[in-house]
């Protein structure tokens, strides 16, 4: 019996000792944020890595899933990636993605790099929530260096100067302020200026359980060298009250003026950009600064040179007079295939 416990203390004594090993020596651990874990899934599809998925989730594109794990050999690194979720019960929040990575200790530059997505080969810029914890990765736009348009050039052109003075460093940031109808060609200029000039971009979300903390943190998080969308901002805020269907807001319009004033960050390479449909409920403190907002513009409807430009026919340019872009591109006959 005596030779019995010592044989399982030695046992246990190596068995220790080759896990701590492992976990403290050998093997490394990063924690990842959704958007890198998003950022890992989609490259790990699309790159035909050699990899060992022991769970997965078949989901359709451009969705994620939520449980994803595998034995992965990659960049000529190997490594365990696991992402998983699980349910809050309090918060704004319903849940919570839990992601890491596992890798020998030796291979720790080639996973950074992993990480910070270098080596990257397929060319996208991504579009991302922008959220208190972090961020949530919605999806990638194809850059372009000549990517398509359909608004007048004195609509924009001014504006694409300024953001190229942007990117380039002369100038700190910039902003603009879109305002017009649906359909008008507002977020379509958004996205001709992140395809243009590989901008990722970073869509704000208000949610009433934010608080004035919440707000600062979130711009204090954005980097250099990007676009930040407040869409539709209308529909949050009638001046400075705001309009969201609940009584419990926590946070101020104060809180998001101080933010943009770059009281928490120096904003190098930011395009602020604002859309809304009816300009008479954005506040004067908006419209009036151009340290906020340089440029506050009108998106009318496609006049008759936008219209030719897209459906190439002066009798459908006629048919369509006073059509939304959105409908004038519904109105544009299918192109036939030849046989």
């Amino acid at each position: 019996m005596t030779n019995f416990f010592a044989l399982f203390g030695i046992i246990s004594t190596v068995l220790v000792t080759v896990w701590a090993a492992m976990k403290y020596i050998i093997l490394g651990t990063y924690r990842l944020d959704n958007d890198t874990s998003k950022r890992i899934v989609s490259r790990l599809k699309k790159s035909g890595a050699k990899q060992w998925v022991l769970n997965g989730e078949y989901v359709i594109e451009p969705k994620y899933p939520d449980n994803y794990s595998s034995l992965v050999y990659l960049g000529g690194a190997l490594f365990y990636f696991s992402r998983a979720e699980r349910l809050l019960t309090a918060g704004w929040k319903s849940k919570e993605e839990i992601s890491y990575i596992i890798f020998p200790r030796w291979w720790r530059s080639k996973i950074e790099a992993l990480i910070r997505g270098e080596g990257k080969e397929d060319n996208v810029v991504p579009v991302m929530a922008l959220l208190p914890g972090g961020t949530d990765r919605l999806g990638e736009l194809m850059c372009d260096p000549n990517p398509s348009i359909f608004l007048s050039p004195e609509v924009y052109s001014d504006i694409e100067d300024d953001v190229v003075r942007t990117v380039k460093g002369i100038k700190n940031k910039t902003g603009c302020l879109l305002y017009g109808p649906p359909g008008s060609g507002k977020t379509q200029f958004v996205k001709y200026l992140a395809r243009k000039y590989s901008l990722p971009i970073y869509v704000v979300y208000f949610n009433p359980d934010y608080n004035n903390h919440d707000i600062a943190v979130m711009f204090a998080s954005i980097p250099g060298r990007c676009i930040v969308l407040m869409e539709d901002f209308d529909s949050y805020f009638d001046g400075r009250e705001c309009s969201m269907k609940n009584e419990s807001v926590k946070f101020t319009f104060d809180a998001l003026i101080n933010a943009l004033d770059g009281v928490h960050n120096d904003y190098n390479g930011v395009i602020f950009v604002m859309t809304a449909n009816d300009i008479s409920k954005i506040d004067e403190s908006l419209k009036t600064r151009p340290s906020r907002y340089r440029f506050v513009r009108e998106f009318t409807l496609p006049d008759d040179q936008v219209r030719m430009q897209i459906l190439g026919d002066e009798q459908l340019v006629e048919q369509t007079r006073g059509m939304t872009l959105d409908q004038v591109f519904s109105a544009k006959p299918p192109v036939r295939e030849q046989s």
